[in-house]
């Protein structure tokens, strides 16, 4: 187990025991600098001071073991994440003498998560945008269409009304010309004069 896994121990205050090499290089230090070194050196500030650190600690030392992904700091200062579970150390009377914690760097795995789940929701955005886009040029080529059909209307109404107004001419005023000349010249390709 320990050939693959970041290995610590603590006691019960919360002091470094010891480490295996996988811990103390994910945590940017060598094996032999990190006993004594208290676990809140490993926390962000914001964990290291709040009340779900000392109720963690409070929970570990009664002998409840702790499973999750956690963020922990480098001595650089870069937050890793790691894959850890922390599990109390009984002495031979049943008592817990002391808590060991296994982990597992994850943080590539979780950097590329976090990639690939920019990437998804970037696309998923550009897909809205042009979902929204097209349905905008959609409308405006619905009213576009209505408009042609409105004025297509129009012109059928106005046609309409000319051949009625040619009809109602050529019966009744065939001989005088007038009101033909007039609608020619209004309407000049809608005619054909006669001679």
């Amino acid at each position: 187990m320990e050939q693959s896994l970041a290995i610590i121990e603590f006691d019960l205050n919360g002091r470094v025991l010891w480490a295996n090499h996988h811990f103390a290089a994910a945590m940017e230090y060598h094996e032999e600098d990190m006993a004594g070194m208290h676990y809140r050196q490993f926390c962000t500030p914001d964990f290291a001071s709040s009340r779900d650190y000392e109720r963690f600690w409070q929970d570990l030392r009664a002998g409840k073991s702790f499973q999750d992904k956690i963020q922990r700091m480098t001595r650089s200062g870069k937050l890793v994440r790691l894959e850890a579970t922390y599990m109390p150390v009984l002495d031979d009377a049943g008592n817990v003498h002391a808590v060991l914690k296994a982990a597992t760097d994850i943080t590539r795995r979780e950097d590329e998560m976090t990639k690939l789940s920019d990437s998804v929701q970037n696309m998923s955005e550009d897909l809205l945008k042009r979902a929204e886009d097209g349905m905008t040029k959609s409308r405006e080529i619905t009213e576009n269409s209505q408009q042609v059909v409105t004025e297509a209307n129009n012109n059928l109404a106005i046609l309409e009304s000319l051949e009625q107004q040619r009809e109602a001419w050529k019966k009744g005023q065939s001989s005088s010309g007038i009101f033909y000349k007039k609608a020619a010249d209004q309407y000049p390709c809608f005619f054909i004069c006669e001679k």
